[in-house]
């Protein structure tokens, strides 16, 4: 028999002391329009654990965790652009959103 397709939705509900952290990663080339850098590391050092995520071809990411890891220090880095730092903390049950916008390595 051919395998049926059922449509699936999970709604998960973050606990209440967890907040979300989400942003976009752009570049700020040289003699182009600012755009989206895909597979751009995000690193989240928290008081009790780090995490690495990477962005998705829109230059976005997103993470949930819990508000006992702030203050977050977060590190922005890809091959080619200019690394950033920021420290921000999350709220629970709220989005906390930290955009970047990279510089060239290279002078124009």
């Amino acid at each position: 028999y051919p395998p049926q397709q059922v449509p699936v939705t999970l709604t998960v509900t973050p606990p209440p002391n967890w907040g979300r952290l989400a942003g976009t990663v752009t570049s700020a080339a040289c003699h182009a329009p600012a755009a989206p850098l895909d597979d751009a590391t995000v690193q989240i050092d928290g008081r009790h654990a780090s995490y690495t995520l990477h962005t998705g071809p829109d230059g976005r990411y997103a993470w949930w965790l819990p508000v006992n890891d702030n203050p977050l220090t977060l590190i922005v880095q890809q091959d080619g652009w200019q690394p950033q730092t920021r420290t921000v903390a999350v709220k629970p049950l709220e989005t906390t959103t930290a955009n970047f916008t990279l510089k060239p390595v290279k002078r124009c």
